[in-house]
């Protein structure tokens, strides 16, 4: 078939999950989401897929030991 690529590049998805913690991209930036007594945090992380995925990692261990975040959980 002319026009059609023989190598297919795998797609990256767009969200990953970590614990209660998700983190997807939004245009060319990462941000997460998560819930802090009920309210709904969504700091942006920057472009780097596996900084997010990190930060997110970070965050849900943080949430389930109950310490505060060190992106400013009150």
């Amino acid at each position: 078939m002319a026009g059609t690529s023989t190598s297919k590049r795998a797609k990256r998805p767009k969200s990953v999950r970590v614990g209660r913690v998700r983190a997807y991209l939004r245009g060319r930036v990462w941000e997460l989401c998560y819930r802090v007594h009920g309210r709904r945090r969504q700091p942006r992380v920057g472009p780097d897929r596996d900084l997010a995925r990190q930060t997110a990692a970070e965050i849900n261990a943080q949430l389930e030991s109950g310490m505060p975040s060190t992106l400013g959980l009150p």
